[in-house]
This record gives structure tokens, sequence and C-alpha cells, in this order.
């Protein structure tokens, strides 16, 4: 019996494609924003949201900008990286894929840790910044 991993979504084709175009998209996006708010948690509730900033930040790392990217929200590069991940799963021989497959089926609980790490870093980074809105009155 396959033992299945979390991480098998990063073999699924069309979520290769999925990511290869919001790649191309944030490059050619520039990276200061296009001036209309696509998030729409602060477009209903006016609060920022955990990935209000993300877009541009991942545009950022994009354009070479990190410290800009770190500016509008310090997970961007994660999310360009994972990103990556998929793009090079879908540009790669069979040969080099089954070699990351293997691994990810491997380390497939520390990696799974790491992932309720980043996702708990995220939901708390909102919370933060929901905080800090609530107390000072300024959105990022």
């Amino acid at each position: 019996m396959i033992k299945h991993s979390t991480f098998d979504i990063l073999f699924i084709r069309k979520a290769q494609v999925v990511a290869l175009i919001l790649l191309l998209v944030g490059f050619f996006l520039p990276s200061s924003g296009m001036g209309i708010p696509l998030c729409m948690f602060k477009r209903l509730f006016s609060l920022p949201c955990p990935g209000c900033g993300l877009t541009r930040s991942a545009s950022s790392v994009l354009h070479g900008d990190f410290l800009k990217s770190w500016s509008y929200h310090p997970l961007g590069i994660f999310f360009v990286v994972a990103a990556l991940l998929f793009v090079f799963n879908l540009a790669m021989p069979l040969r080099p894929v089954a070699v990351v497959r293997r691994f990810f089926r491997k380390h497939n609980d520390p990696l799974e840790m790491l992932l309720i790490a980043f996702a708990t870093f995220f939901i708390g980074f909102g919370g933060v910044r929901l905080m800090a809105y609530v107390v000072t009155g300024v959105s990022y």
C-alpha cells in the first residue's frame, strides 16, 4: 500500500501550473501594488487579514527587493520558495522529481510539523497585526 504524504500536492500537474502562473503574474505586477485592494477580508471588514501584503511581498521577492518584501509581509519569500518547488516539479524530468517525492515521503512527519509551525506563525502574525491595528488604528 502506498503511503500518501501531505505534500503529494506538489506533484499534481494542475497545482504546478497554477504556481507557475502565479509566479509569472507576481513577476509582471509592480512590487508596490496596483492601487487596487485585492483582499476581500479587508474590503468587507476594514481589518487587516493574516495574508494582507503577501502579493506585494512575493512580487518584491521576484523583483529582488527582499527588504521591501519583508516590510510587506515576512512570509512572502517562503511562499515564493514553495511556488518554485511546485514549478521545479513541473519542469524537471521524472528521475529528479522521483527523488524529491521520496524525500517528502521519507520525511513527512518532520515536514508536517514544519508546515504546522508555518501556519501557526502565519495566523499569529495576522493576530499581532490585527491587535496593532486595533490599538493604533494604523493598517500596515
